[in-house]
């Protein structure tokens, strides 16, 4: 995302599949299928390069999820925004 940014996966399969992303102290949760803001704030310039991101490294936090609510060790290289 241009600066230091960090990525956090949720581990409940009782809502939607989703990460926390921060930013410059801005956290948010955000959703894995369309990138939406589930909760918290991301500055409109990051959220928009978060989706972008989302557009084409989808898989990577996709099978992160499955891995993290499977209890398996995650992925090691996943694409940052």
């Amino acid at each position: 995302m241009g600066s230091p940014s960090k990525c956090f996966f949720g581990m409940s399969t009782s809502i939607r599949c989703r990460f926390h992303s921060e930013y410059q102290g801005n956290i948010a949760v955000c959703a894995i299928d369309d990138g939406s803001v589930l909760a918290g704030e991301l500055p409109l310039k990051k959220h928009k390069l978060l989706v972008a991101w989302l557009e084409i490294y989808k898989d990577d936090p996709l099978a992160n999820w499955q891995l993290a609510v499977n209890g398996k060790m995650l992925l090691q290289k996943v694409a940052k925004p």
